[in-house]
């Protein structure tokens, strides 16, 4: 096999006859890991029978619910792909993605990274891949927050897992450690990748947990020697900006939104966090406006400010939502 395209699934099933039909006439060196995580809808049943069309090709795997980064996880043990691809459920690739792919799959690079507005040749060398990742304004497309449209080269993540203690940041967490490994990475100026954003989404919902794993995430970033010290402290102060406002913005969806500011307060006073805080004028070309201005509330002590401007702000996205009929097509 030469690509292997790994789809974690949850309740997926409205999202499959689309899934199906993109790869139904996959070349005969594709295949397609379906990770079922504890679906209670006919999603593992559905994708069994698909899966039965083509079983050399199409495989389905089942466990108990344990998050998106343990299917993935599961997926990347089972792939025997030469290349990795990751797809959400409602998410979807180009028509034409295959024929996009496959140009680049005798790249010598360790890991692709595909986008608009990319360059040919993001690093060819280990102590470039090492620059890049300590100056965050070469990554153009903020390609450390996601997986999505980039081809990891399976050997370079044989060792590599997504963190399944984490249900924020897992991402960057997993393609840091991707580009510590990596010795070339190189960018591709095109997109076969296109993610739906809608009101459901997991990242539009509050867990308690977020404070733990906010915390679990730091310290991650600290084991794999991503700190304020040394070549790495833009990832590293961005990485925290990120995390405080991410929880701000699920905070902002809560109803007992109040009860928790003390939460916040803590997390936020804290000495990596505060320095984080400090250094917001410095990166703040790197964060959006909204980021901005709720950041700045957070560090002004305004905590309360801050998520009103997140609750407004999400007011006038339901607004837009509603003529898009709840979803916004994003293509990266």
């Amino acid at each position: 096999m030469v690509i292997s395209i790994v789809v974690p699934l949850f309740n997926a099933e409205k999202y499959l006859p689309r899934l199906f039909s993109l790869f139904e006439n996959i070349r005969e060196t594709t295949e397609v890991l379906f990770v079922d995580d504890g679906s209670k809808d006919l999603t593992k049943l559905k994708c069994e029978e698909f899966c039965a069309k083509k079983p050399t090709q199409y495989r389905v795997f089942s466990q108990v619910n344990r998050g998106v980064s343990s299917a993935r996880n599961v997926g990347i043990e089972y792939a025997i792909g030469k290349w990795i691809l990751f797809l959400d459920a409602d998410d979807f690739f180009d028509f034409n993605w295959e024929s996009i792919v496959y140009k680049y799959i005798d790249s010598q690079a360790d890991l692709l990274v595909f986008g608009n507005n990319s360059s040919t040749i993001l690093c060819n060398s280990k102590a470039c891949v090492l620059s890049c990742l300590g100056d965050y304004s070469k990554i153009k497309n903020k390609t450390l927050n996601w997986v999505f449209s980039k081809m990891y080269k399976r050997n370079l993540i044989q060792s590599i897992r997504f963190d399944e203690q984490l249900i924020n940041g897992e991402d960057t967490i997993f393609n840091i450690e991707c580009f510590l490994k990596a010795k070339r990475i190189d960018e591709v100026n095109v997109s076969y990748y296109s993610f739906i954003k809608n009101l459901n989404s997991s990242t539009n919902k509050f867990d308690d947990k977020i404070f733990e794993t906010e915390l679990q995430f730091h310290r991650r970033l600290k084991e794999i020697g991503i700190s304020q010290y040394g070549e790495f402290e833009m990832v590293y102060a961005l990485s925290l900006l990120n995390g405080i406002y991410s929880i701000c913005y699920r905070l902002a969806l809560s109803k007992q939104w109040k009860t928790r500011i003390p939460r916040l307060l803590n997390l936020s006073s804290l000495e990596e966090y505060r320095y984080a805080l400090k250094k917001m004028t410095k990166y703040q070309k790197k964060i959006s406006k909204i980021q901005w201005l709720v950041l700045k509330k957070i560090n002004n002590g305004k905590y309360q400010s801050a998520i009103l401007s997140l609750k407004f702000f999400i007011l006038l996205k339901k607004i837009r939502y509603y003529f898009n009929k709840n979803e916004i097509i994003v293509k990266i």
